[in-house]
C-alpha cells in the first residue's frame, strides 16, 4: 500500500547478495534473485520477497525468504517502529506451539538497506485480504460454510495458544511497560494518549476523543488477568493451509495485557469490515458469543469486560485508520478535502457503538 516505493530492486539485490555472502560463510555462489516488493504490504512497513540461491557440498540449493524493513518517512502510522521487537517475538514463540515463520537474521547496520530489517522464512499458503475484505472478494468466498467455520475455529484456537502461554517464562517481560502500580489497561491508554496527540498533528477528531474519555472514565477497576496479547489479532494476519492455520504473523502491536484485548479486536475487526461496510459476514462464520465461549473454553480464562475492550478495538483501529487516512493525503492518494481520516466505516462504527454505551 506504500506509494512509490523508493526501493531500488537491482540495489537492494546486490546489498543483500554481499549480506548474505557475509552470513553464510561456508556456502558458496551466494546469490539474491527475483526481488519483488508485494502490492499490498500496508503502511506500517516494506516487505521484500526474493529466492536466496547457494551451492553446498556441490548441491545447488534454492529458498524463498522474505525480509521486513523498519518503515522511514513523516508519515509512519505509529509513533516509534521498534523492528526488533518483532523479531524477538516471533522468535520466541518459535519455541511454543505457535505457528511463525522461521527466523533467520535480525541487521541492525542501516548501511545495507538503509533501515534495520529482519529476514525470515517465507511460509507457503494463503490469507484473508484486507483490500478488498476478504468477505467481498477473494478466495474465502469460495469455501463452503463448514469450511468458513472450520477456519474461524482453527484462526481462534491459535490465538488462544497465545494467550496460554507463560508469558514470563518465555522471556517476554520485554513487552511489559507498566510502571509499578499501574495496570496494564492504564498504561495502553497512557500510550494512545500521546498517539492520538502525535497522530492527528492537532486535527479534531471529536468520536475517537470522545471513545478516548469515555475508556479512561470506565476503565476496569477490578483485577484483570495478564497475558502475552498479539495486539492485531484477525484471521488477515494468518496464513491459512486450506482452513488450517500455518503461520502467525504481524506482531508489531504485541505487548502484555488483558487478553481480552485481542478476543475483542478479533470479533471488532471482522465486525468492521461487514457491518462497518454494511456487507454480510461470511456464511459459517460462528457468532460473538459462540466465539467467546469458545475462547473461554481453550484459554480458561473468564471474559468480564467484553464491551469495554471492543470499544478499546474500535477505537484504536479508528485511530490507527485515521492515522492511515493521513499517510494517504501526504502521499496524493487521497485529496486534501478528504475528509476519511474522520469519518470512515470504522469512525462510524464506533460513534454507534458509543451511542450504546452513553
Amino acid at each position: 500500500m506504500r506509494k512509490g516505493t523508493t526501493i531500488d530492486h537491482n540495489l537492494a539485490t546486490q546489498q543483500l547478495t554481499r549480506w548474505f555472502g557475509k552470513k553464510m560463510l561456508r556456502e558458496r555462489d551466494i546469490k539474491v534473485v527475483d526481488l519483488e516488493v508485494p502490492g499490498a504490504t500496508g503502511f506500517s512497513s516494506d516487505t521484500l520477497m526474493f529466492n536466496l540461491k547457494w551451492k553446498e557440498d556441490g548441491k545447488n540449493n534454492c529458498k524463498k525468504l522474505v525480509a521486513r524493513l523498519k518503515p522511514t518517512g513523516d508519515c509512519n502510522v505509529f509513533p516509534s517502529y521498534d523492528i526488533s521487537l518483532q523479531f524477538n517475538v516471533m522468535r520466541i514463540l518459535s519455541q511454543t506451539d505457535v505457528p511463525v515463520p522461521r527466523m533467520l537474521f535480525f541487521e541492525e547496520d542501516t548501511s545495507v538497506l538503509g533501515v534495520e530489517f529482519y529476514v525470515m522464512e517465507f511460509v507457503d499458503g494463503r490469507t484473508p485480504a484486507d483490500n478488498p475484505p476478504y468477505n467481498m472478494e477473494g478466495w474465502l468466498l469460495t469455501l463452503s460454510p463448514s469450511q468458513c467455520a472450520d477456519l474461524w475455529w482453527n484462526g481462534l484456537e491459535n490465538m488462544a495458544s497465545i494467550h496460554r502461554l507463560d508469558w514470563k517464562e518465555l522471556g517476554f517481560d520485554f513487552l511489559d511497560q507498566a510502571k509499578p502500580g499501574q495496570s496494564h489497561i492504564e498504561q495502553h491508554l497512557a500510550y494512545y494518549d500521546d498517539f492520538f496527540a502525535w497522530g492527528m498533528k492537532g486535527q479534531e477528531h471529536p468520536v475517537c476523543a470522545s471513545a478516548l474519555a469515555w475508556l479512561h472514565e470506565n476503565r476496569p477497576g477490578e483485577y484483570e488477568p495478564v497475558s502475552l496479547c498479539w495486539g492485531d489479532a484477525r484471521i488477515g494476519n494468518m496464513i491459512f493451509d486450506n482452513q488450517t492455520c500455518v503461520a502467525v504473523v504481524d506482531w508489531e502491536m504485541a505487548c502484555v495485557g488483558n487478553p481480552e484485548e485481542d478476543l475483542a479486536w478479533w470479533i471488532w475487526m471482522d465486525s468492521c469490515y461487514s457491518e462497518g461496510l454494511d456487507v454480510p459476514r461470511l456464511e459459517g462464520f460462528p457468532g460473538r458469543d459462540e466465539t467467546i465461549g469458545r475462547w473461554q473454553e481453550l484459554t480458561g480464562f473468564q471474559v468480564r469486560h467484553m464491551a469495554y475492550y471492543e470499544i478499546y478495538a474500535a477505537f484504536r483501529y479508528t485511530l490507527i485508520l485515521g492515522r492511515v487516512g493521513l499517510a494517504m493525503k501526504h502521499q496524493g492518494i487521497l485529496p486534501e478535502n478528504s475528509d476519511f481520516v474522520t469519518n470512515n466505516f470504522a469512525s462510524n462504527l464506533l460513534e454507534k457503538m458509543l451511542c450504546d454505551v452513553m
